[in-house]
């Protein structure tokens, strides 16, 4: 509950510059999504330089233009967001990619009869080669980090 008067107080002095720390950490996601919103209209309305401290790709990938990956205090790989998030350079960004939470699960043979023709996402029933029944299959997953124009695609497609 501290989090949001805190904000409110940096952003009354009106700041050409602000550096937000985890401005979101812990926050709901509803919440989250507010603050967010209010920085971006903040940038574009007045020009706001921000910096944007976070652990979390998908705060960073909606809320600047360019991120910089840092390890022990270091700066490992930088560069404009949908790029590094699409075709990171360092092993260690591929690394911090690789953690963010995914559903994955070995994909059972599927009959064309069987499948659910989908742009984003299908989920059959159908028998796997084990003999039991799939419950619940993800064709073509795509992963995004952002919202609105500023989204960025880390993996499309994947089967």
């Amino acid at each position: 509950m501290r989090q949001r008067p805190l904000i409110a107080m940096a952003l009354a002095c009106e700041p050409r510059f602000l550096v937000a720390d985890e401005p979101t950490t812990a926050l709901d996601v509803t919440v989250q999504a507010q603050i967010l919103d209010l920085l971006h209209d903040l940038r574009a309305e007045t020009g706001l330089g921000l910096v944007l401290v976070s652990h979390d790709l998908g705060v960073v990938a909606g809320s600047v233009e360019d991120m910089l990956v840092m390890k022990g205090g270091r700066a490992v790989e930088r560069g404009p967001v949908a790029t590094v998030l699409s075709d990171p350079q360092q092993p260690y960004t591929r690394e911090l990619l690789a953690a963010a939470p995914r559903v994955e699960t070995r994909r059972a043979a599927v009959t064309p009869a069987a499948a659910a023709p989908s742009a984003s996402a299908s989920a059959s029933a159908s028998a796997s080669a084990s003999g039991g029944d799939v419950l619940l299959e993800a064709v073509d997953v795509r992963r995004e980090f952002g919202r609105r124009k500023d989204r960025s695609i880390a993996v499309a497609g994947c089967r």
